[in-house]
């Protein structure tokens, strides 16, 4: 599982916003699949229409054969369902992980990277209240330095 900076940022930008995303996405699939099943279960057939037909060529189908294909494609689309339901899961664990690596992040880092992009503080003013160099600042409050590869020595890890 490869994770890009600008996925640790979204994350951390709106930690609470994306995993209401992600849970609204899985609540909208799992009423997707209710409904689907429900449907398979109530099918109901149609009328049989028993009256003579022309000899004159064309596709002939019976139910049977109709209410196999249609519960074949319902059995697919659920399949599907599930399928996404499971990649939603995991997004959302992956976004667990990043938070939790976040947190142990050193304390400097962890600050830094916490008033720029969960507060939303301005750049000047992180840099101003760290008391680090400018040099120092840009290395610690990019995600592609040392607390990048913290961050994801300890994502990959765990």
């Amino acid at each position: 599982m490869k994770i890009s900076e600008e996925r640790i940022k979204w994350v951390l930008r709106d930690y609470e916003g994306v995993l209401k995303y992600c849970d609204a996405r899985y609540a909208n699939y799992r009423r997707s699949y209710i409904c689907e099943k429900q449907e398979l279960q109530n099918f109901v057939l149609p009328k049989i229409d028993f009256e003579p037909r022309s000899s004159s060529g064309g596709d002939k189908r019976d139910l049977s054969d109709l209410y196999e294909s249609w519960t074949e494609r319902q059995k697919k689309f659920q399949k599907e369902l599930i399928n996404l339901m499971f990649e939603v899961e995991k997004e959302r664990e992956e976004i667990h992980r990043i938070w939790l690596c976040f947190q142990m992040l050193p304390k400097k880092e962890y600050e830094i990277l916490q008033k720029l992009y969960v507060d939303h503080r301005p750049y000047k003013e992180v840099e101003l209240d760290s008391g680090i160099s400018h040099r120092a600042f840009v290395l610690s409050s990019k995600l592609n330095t040392a607390s990048s590869v913290t961050l994801k020595q300890v994502f990959y890890s765990a």
